[in-house]
């Protein structure tokens, strides 16, 4: 039976590998403060692995993220068009 990964839990993973190589924090030190073993954080860093809701929140507070960057990528995140009609409702 062939195991396949969710593309979010690769996603979310790959983003805490790259979050923790950029704070200089290596995965044993990160799996220590996290309190699970080294080989979970490895899984979930290759997507073997779902990071729960309250397991993301705390690798946000440690490697001063927001959530949602564990989620998207600057580039997925479309910015408002300035000069594109409002859909805030006018008050007259």
């Amino acid at each position: 039976m062939e195991t396949r990964t969710n593309p979010v839990d690769l996603l979310v993973g790959q983003r805490i590998a790259h979050f923790r190589r950029a704070a200089g924090i290596g995965s044993q030190e990160l799996a220590s403060r996290l309190g699970v073993p080294p080989h979970v954080l490895e899984s979930i860093e290759l997507g073997h692995h779902r990071a729960g809701p309250p397991l993301i929140a705390e690798l946000a507070t440690m490697l001063q993220r927001p959530v949602v960057s564990f989620f998207v990528d600057r580039r997925d995140v479309a910015l408002p068009n300035p000069a594109a009609p409002s859909l805030q409702p006018t008050l007259h």
